[in-house]
């Protein structure tokens, strides 16, 4: 990645000149007789000019510093300048008091990718408050996060998000039908590919996706007394088959199959909640269920949630697996057969034990933490917030995926009393609304801002190749 210092002075210049209005800048060209080669102004007016995101400065920052912190934050995540499968001018960067934010509007349904706390300085400043071994700031999700610009090869992007259905194609197993298991599975037409060897019912539909450079718009902005909502919404089609050998590709990006054996559009509306102030994001997700349609539902809900690192291997700074926190009430804890003590620090899981250790139906807050304590960005705590169905509070060391995943469930059919589904067609659903948090932070020391790498390297390792057992889920 060349030239890192003049990518970061033009990387600035231009989110600076868009951030009061959170326009999506043009690719500006320096002007005949502009500023002089070998000056700061003349560095960034001949760097050259990848696309850049909109800034949305929330924060009580100048758009100047806030677009600082900004070009540090994704310079760090190790894309080239101008990657198609990087931070792009169609994308959203916003800049709260308390994080920096990077919602990926090219090839996803404005997902987030790209996330970094903020604490206070001495100075009065704001700052990164995970920082690699040479000072990078550390991506708190999956995407780019050691700085090697790679994408998780289990997922797409920084979420997983599967609703499961039990309706069977001609051409699947009928046993799919059955209570407790599935035939196929729909989430949003995403970009990108699945490389992770355990997962080949997921690879395929991956010929036909959404393309890294598509942009999706969202359908409301709306500033809200305490920050910025987003929302975008998509055909809910078909990602993944479910019998083996995994070959077909019958109804790859198709709509939704309802049990009568049509399919007819549904749509998932899909969003977040940005406080301006706490160190928190809410993920929304809604169904809309056209009207001439029949009801909707599935055998189970919209499985994923925020992909954090990757796993067996997590990243040394977010290996959340060494502690658990439930908060309201014990646990089961069927891996290591023992109980989970609530409002107490419990040891986690320090190695995979073949399996996927999966949590699920909690039914209260719990905080996944690398240290016996909350810590900001080394304890994140998930909660589920919206209006009813918020039992089905869960985490997942997903070895089948390859990564630490906290979510659950949202929008259930069943078992739960207050079950967001099913929902009749010309009806939407509630909300559901995935909270995720972290400690706010102390005061931290001013440090001097990571600019690229140098002869100095990370001493974070890449990763390691792993070996997935089988797994159908």
């Amino acid at each position: 990645m060349p030239n890192h210092h003049t990518w970061v002075a033009a990387l600035v210049a231009m989110l600076v000149t868009t951030a009061s209005a959170g326009l999506r800048p043009p690719v500006a060209q320096a002007a005949p007789g502009g500023p002089a080669a070998g000056t700061v102004a003349g560095a960034v007016a001949d760097a050259p000019r990848p696309p850049l995101p909109a800034l949305t400065n929330l924060s009580g920052l100048t758009d100047l510093r806030a677009a600082e912190l900004g070009a540090e934050a994704l310079l760090g995540l190790g894309f080239a300048p101008g990657a198609p499968d990087g931070p792009r001018a169609d994308d959203r960067l916003i800049v709260t008091d308390a994080a920096v934010a990077w919602i990926d509007e090219t090839g996803f349904y404005g997902k987030l990718n790209g996330l970094w706390w903020l604490a206070p300085t001495t100075s009065g400043d704001r700052s990164f408050t995970m920082r690699d071994t040479d000072g990078r700031p550390i991506n708190q999700l999956v995407v780019g996060e050691r700085g090697d610009g790679a994408w998780p090869p289990g997922y797409r992007g920084a979420e997983h998000i599967e609703m499961p259905n039990g309706t069977a194609q001609p051409d699947d197993d009928p046993a799919c039908t059955t209570t407790g298991s599935w035939c196929s599975q729909f989430s949003l037409d995403e970009a990108g590919t699945y490389t992770y060897p355990g997962i080949p019912w997921w690879k395929l539909c991956d010929p036909g996706a959404l393309g890294a450079l598509d942009h999706v718009d969202p359908i409301e902005v709306t500033p809200t007394a305490d920050g910025l909502r987003l929302v975008y919404e998509a055909r809910l089609v078909k990602r993944a088959g479910g019998h083996f050998p995994w070959t077909t590709t019958t109804g790859c990006h198709e709509d939704w199959l309802f049990p009568d054996g049509i399919r007819r559009p549904v749509y998932l509306r899909v969003g977040y909640e940005l406080s301006r102030s706490e160190p928190r994001i809410d993920r929304i997700l809604q169904v809309r269920n056209p009207a001439g349609n029949p009801p909707f539902s599935g055998p189970f809900s919209f499985i994923g949630g925020f992909v954090v690192t990757t796993w067996p291997d997590p990243m040394p700074a977010k290996a959340l697996n060494a502690f658990i926190r439930p908060e309201i009430a014990d646990v089961p804890d069927p891996y290591r057969q023992r109980t989970l003590t609530a409002d107490g620090w419990n040891d986690g899981w320090p190695a995979p034990v073949g399996v996927d250790i999966a949590f699920g139906w909690m039914g209260h807050p719990f905080t996944l933490s690398r240290d016996a304590g909350a810590t900001n960005g080394r304890s994140l705590r998930l909660s589920l917030e919206g209006p009813a169905d918020n039992l089905d509070v869960g985490f997942c060391l997903c070895q089948s995926h390859g990564g630490i995943e906290l979510g659950g469930g949202l929008l259930h059919s069943a078992p739960a009393s207050d079950a967001a589904l099913p929902i009749d067609g010309g009806e939407t659903s509630i909300e559901g609304r995935r909270r995720l948090s972290t400690p706010a932070s102390s005061v931290i020391a001013d440090v001097p801002p990571w600019t690229g790498p140098t002869t100095t390297t990370s001493t974070t390792a890449p990763r390691a190749p792993v070996v997935t057992p089988a797994f159908t889920g």
